[in-house]
């Protein structure tokens, strides 16, 4: 193992003699030798571990990782020339007790060293005349290298100004006073485009003395050691090491050493971010601009026959993992004139925010998310200690700004053995509210059935017409913390796709093209309205490929490859490769969001896209459509950090007659790339079992259909629905007419 190094020993960085490319915080460093360093992620948060990847190393059996961090504290200590050759240099520094560097101050008009990532590497060539007070004799020598100057006979200005006009990569001026260095100025507005500093005199006239030996020196910000040391894997060029998390906030640098050694063979630079405060969970009442709220936003599930017991085994995860049988807006929250029988739309006494399907509450599910104003009433909810009760049959779970406030889960009568909490509104604002209800099948007789009900109260009354408030009037989808998971995958989002004939029906009713070619109607295919759910359909079926998305950015036309569509994630692909002519593709896994608090999704395409997170619509911009699209843009708001269910539908409408278009995609969040930030995920959601189904056009034309269960068919989506009495696989010859199917067990 790696022997632990003496921090006090390492308060400065070591450099390696060769010139360093160094990059952006967090990319790949890939020095002149090809060895190549980087960080897993571009920001870490406190504390979470830090995985650094190397490869094209040299093998040796101590190669080693250590992390560095930027000094914090002001003054020229902790700006240092580092002399890497000859070796007596740094001998004659450090038997005069010093550590082999120099310390210096940067010119105030010149090309700074900091951020990190701009220190400059090289050899010094001393300057023709030594003072620079004239043109250089000897530009050629000082060309692409450093040049070490006198101070002295003109102004610092001029001095440099010659260097850079030489090629000189970075000026080192000496002082020619004992003590120390000073802050060279110019007049207001003069700067160059390349580092100067100041070195103090005796240094300055070390370097002198050895320049015929060849003198190599590196410019920059000392960074003091932090800690992380370990091996780089025995005898491997190729890997990754994980370290211990840092927990002071700021910019950091990892740098890949030789053998035990301090020869650098590559670096790369990440940063800290500090933990998430406490008051980062709610939106500031200045921060929404409605008066008044219109209620909550809800979802409906008819979930299986007799398949719901209780929310935290499996009703949840049907709610974080399934779309939903229907949405409305609730606009109050308490439901108690209804029994298991009783369907969705008159349970919940709503007519015209309900769209979807008209199931019962036998095995219902519903999910209301938004925000609580707290206010002074009459506008909101007072802070302070507020209790909250749900009285609910069967059960029911609340959670406020992410944390769990009642746990009345499971089967039973209203109230309920558990239905009290307690929530500290500690200041005003709109903290995010979260409600889970479900409602179990409790008998095999249709004629005999329970109630249902769910009654949820704050301080034992109804909440106050107008504190709740839907995404709608917020402006923000409110991310329910129910569906944060702790399990992962590899890298990436699991794909699925899908190819269709042209103008197959999961692209809407009607027609969508005139005789031209040209789109002339949207068509909507990820809706839960009657009609225009075809493309929901569909992704419950077996795809016609699957493959790894790393990227989430997408470009091509109509006659793409699905393969070539996916650029290197084309590699990953199983399946059959055919274009997006009348295509579907299905993107599923995590996003882990670091930071707690509102973040902005825009998702161009061409044609339709939704992106649900946490199974809620953010970003809709279904329809046919050429990109961004009319609908590119979304906001969620995240109670917590943590890892998100994300899922991205998109499709690609076909044009008739030989014409291509577009067929494009992309995924940003806060106007940056979410590629670091996606994980597959480790095994599939569980929902409601759904059966498989798939149909494969055959050379003759005929369709051969395969599936689990029995297969049924109606004239429209919404049935009547019949049994076919079938087997599976069922060869079917088309007829012109529209029909439905679907699977069912």
């Amino acid at each position: 193992m790696r022997k632990t190094l003496n921090p006090y020993m390492e308060s400065f960085r070591r450099i390696a003699i060769t010139v360093v490319v160094f990059v952006l915080a967090g990319s790949a460093s890939l020095n002149a030798q090809g060895v190549a360093l980087s960080t897993s992620e571009t920001e870490y948060t406190a504390g979470e571990s830090i995985t650094v990847n190397f490869a094209g190393g040299p093998g040796n059996p101590t190669d080693w990782i250590v992390l560095y961090r930027q000094g914090t504290t002001s003054g020229a200590e902790w700006n240092t020339v580092e002399v890497t050759d000859p070796p007596v240099i740094r001998e004659e520094f450090e038997a005069g007790g010093g550590k082999g560097l120099i310390n210096m101050t940067e010119a105030a008009f010149a090309k700074k060293l900091a951020p990190a990532g701009n220190e400059v590497a090289g050899q010094v060539v001393y300057a023709d005349p030594p003072d620079a007070c004239k043109d250089l004799k000897n530009a050629e020598a000082i060309k692409g290298n450093i040049a070490l100057v006198d101070r002295g006979g003109c102004n610092f200005l001029d001095k440099v100004q010659r260097a850079q006009k030489a090629g000189a990569r970075a000026v080192i001026v000496v002082n020619n006073v004992s003590g120390g260095t000073m802050t060279m100025q110019a007049p207001a507005g003069e700067t160059v485009d390349i580092p100067a500093v100041m070195i103090p005199l005796q240094r300055g006239e070390t370097l002198k003395k050895h320049l015929t030996d060849g003198v190599h020196v590196i410019l920059g910000l000392a960074w003091a050691y932090v800690g992380g040391t370990t091996t780089a894997s025995e005898d491997l060029t190729d890997g990754s090491v994980t370290l211990n998390g840092l927990n002071v906030a700021g910019d950091y640098k990892a740098i890949f050493y030789e053998n035990d050694g301090y020869t650098q063979l590559a670096s790369t630079t990440f940063s800290v971010e500090a933990p998430v405060e406490q008051n980062i969970t709610i939106l500031p009442l200045g921060a929404v601009k409605a008066r008044k709220g219109t209620g909550l936003d809800g979802r409906y599930w008819q979930a299986g026959a007799k398949t719901i017991n209780n929310l935290r085994d499996n009703g949840l995860e049907i709610i974080t993992g399934s779309h939903p049988t229907a949405t409305f807006r609730a606009t109050h929250l308490t439901y108690q004139g209804g029994n298991d029988l009783t369907t969705a739309p008159k349970w919940l006494t709503l007519s015209r925010t309900y769209v979807g399907y008209n199931g019962n509450m036998d095995d219902g599910i519903l999910s209301f998310t938004g925000y609580i104003r707290i206010d002074t009433p009459p506008r909101g909810i007072a802070p302070g200690q507020v209790a909250i009760r749900s009285e609910s049959d069967d059960g029911s779970m609340v959670w406020i700004a992410g944390t769990k406030v009642v746990d009345n889960d499971g089967r039973h009568d209203a109230p309920g053995p558990t239905p009290d909490g307690t929530y500290n509104f500690h200041t005003p604002g709109f903290y995010p509210i979260e409600i889970a209800w479900f409602n179990s099948d409790s008998t095999n007789d249709a004629g005999d059935h329970g109630d249902a009900s769910l009654n949820v109260l704050v301080n034992g009354n109804p909440f106050p017409k107008g504190v709740l408030y839907t995404a709608a009037n917020v402006g923000a989808v409110a991310i329910a913390a129910s569906s944060i998971t702790e399990a992962k995958g590899d890298a990436g989002l699991a794909g699925a796709y899908w190819h269709t004939d042209q103008g197959g029906l999961q692209f809407g009713e009607g027609p969508r093209v005139n005789s031209e070619g040209y789109i002339i109607r949207d068509t909507p295919i990820f809706q839960v309205k009657p009609k225009d759910d075809q493309g929901l359909m569909m992704l419950g079926t077996e795809p016609q490929g699957r493959f790894i998305a790393t990227t989430m950015n997408y470009t091509g036309e109509d006659l793409t490859p699905i393969v070539t569509w996916l650029g290197n994630d084309g590699k990953s692909f199983t399946g059959i490769d055919d274009d997006l002519q009348d295509a579907l593709v299905q993107f599923k896994g995590f996003i882990n969001i670091k930071k707690a608090g509102q973040h902005d999704f825009r998702s161009a395409s061409d044609d339709g896209v939704v992106v649900w997170i946490g199974n809620q619509r953010v970003v809709n911009n279904d329809g046919a459509h050429g990109a961004p699209g009319q609908n590119p843009d979304g906001s969620a708001f995240f109670p917590v950090a943590g890892l998100y269910p994300i899922e991205v539908a998109w499709f690609n409408a076909g044009l008739p007659y030989g014409w291509s278009g577009g067929a494009s995609l992309s995924l940003k969040m806060n106007g940056r790339s979410i590629k670091n930030l996606i994980w597959q995920p480790r095994q599939p959601h569980v929902g409601p079992v759904l059966p498989t189904l798939s149909i494969a056009r055959n050379a003759d034309g005929t369709l051969t259909v395969t599936f689990d269960g029995k297969l049924q068919g109606a004239p429209t989506v919404n049935g009547p629905w019949r049994d076919s009495g079938v087997t599976s696989p069922v060869t079917i010859r088309p007829t012109g007419r529209t029909l439905f199917g679907r699977a069912v067990k």
